[in-house]
């Protein structure tokens, strides 16, 4: 588990690197067993990522905000891009209680943290409009930090 946070934490990095600050609007990974086991809806026309593309420069090319930014873009457990822009709907829990305390915690967070709760989820993350990067595994948040 701790590998695949210290490598979305990475990867996140890799992006707010490579995305230019005009057309940053932040950005939301999920690394996944299944993805077909997650609640989930295309939110645009893109079409699948192909095996040989660069994961980051895929990942910036639709989060930028002159593009179709919105969504989650999902990662296997091997690391290779799966889909782009992706609604998640992750449930919430009846007994759910949330004591994070952090500044600017949104919907994204909260879509992150609830799915990383799920049996398919290894992990999310999010590189957020302050540029931090978030991880979470196991419905907690596991590491943050400033690239």
């Amino acid at each position: 588990m701790d590998g695949y946070v210290a490598g979305l934490g990475a990867m996140l990095a890799d992006v707010h690197g490579s995305i230019p600050e005009a057309e940053f609007c932040g950005v939301g990974l999920l690394v996944c067993r299944d993805a077909s086991a997650l609640p989930r809806w295309p939110l645009t026309h893109a079409q699948l990522p192909q095996p040989d593309d660069d994961v980051v420069a895929t990942i910036c090319s639709v989060s930028m905000l002159s593009g179709p930014h919105d969504g989650f873009h999902i990662l296997s457990q091997d690391w290779a891009l799966t889909h782009t822009n992706q609604y998640i709907a992750p449930p919430v829990p009846p007994d759910f209680s949330l004591v994070v305390g952090l500044p600017g915690f949104g919907a994204r967070h909260m879509s992150a943290l609830l799915a990383s709760r799920l049996p398919a989820v290894i992990c999310a993350g999010v590189l957020n409009t302050r540029r931090r990067v978030l991880v979470f595994a196991d419905g907690g948040l596991r590491t943050q930090f400033a690239p």
